[in-house]
């Protein structure tokens, strides 16, 4: 995300976990061993705490992007897709793939307020749904987000101190470098700003 104060928007950067990229790699010591080309969801995998694994997606990402500076990290745990979605009361979507591989109930057209266990259905499941790509997957990612988002601005409309009750029940599912009032601040700030829709980047799996 980028927030920006003076345009008043927020920009939405999607990655896909399939970029190339160069990535630091540390042996079984944890000494830095020199950086290899390969899928930036890799990035991940190294470090010997989350935070750790964190900083060194940060810093992956950071390259790709020529050196851009990134202020700061939240990262979550599967679960959370679940947590988040039953914080806002269920996000409401319209499948455009059938998901009854998986759920019975989860119809191509309809359109459903999902539970914690579709949630994840939704955003993380791709064989056996539509043609079963990343590509197709992230597209299902950005409705859920853009969805959520739109529950969550309504929400804060009724209830301008919820995003502190929310930051407290995503505690135990989330890892972060920054501080609880400095997020709360930040989204306090952004909230009437303008969301543009998520943009990805161009590439060929």
């Amino acid at each position: 995300l980028v927030i920006d104060s003076s345009a008043k928007t927020v920009r939405q950067l999607q990655l896909d976990r399939d970029t190339m990229t160069q990535v630091q790699v540390y042996g079984v010591l944890g000494n830095e061993t020199g950086t290899a080309w390969m899928q930036l969801c890799l990035s991940h995998g190294f470090g010997s705490t989350p935070r750790q694994n964190n900083q060194n997606a940060v810093d992956a990402v950071r390259g790709f992007l020529h050196d851009i500076p990134i202020d700061g990290f939240i990262t979550f745990r599967l679960d959370a897709i679940g947590v988040i979605n039953d914080a806002l009361g269920g996000v409401t979507v319209t499948l455009e793939d059938d998901f009854t591989a998986y759920d019975p109930a989860m119809t191509e057209g309809l359109t459903l307020t999902l539970n914690a266990a579709q949630a994840e259905i939704f955003t993380r499941f791709r064989m056996e749904v539509g043609d079963g790509t990343n590509e197709s997957r992230m597209a299902r990612q950005r409705s859920f987000v853009s969805a959520a988002a739109a529950q969550l601005k309504a929400r804060l409309e009724a209830e301008p101190d919820y995003l502190g009750t929310l930051f407290d029940q995503l505690t135990n599912v989330m890892t972060t470098d920054l501080s609880r009032n400095w997020m709360i601040r930040e989204a306090n700030a952004a909230f009437r700003y303008a969301v543009l829709p998520a943009e990805v980047l161009p590439g060929e799996h």
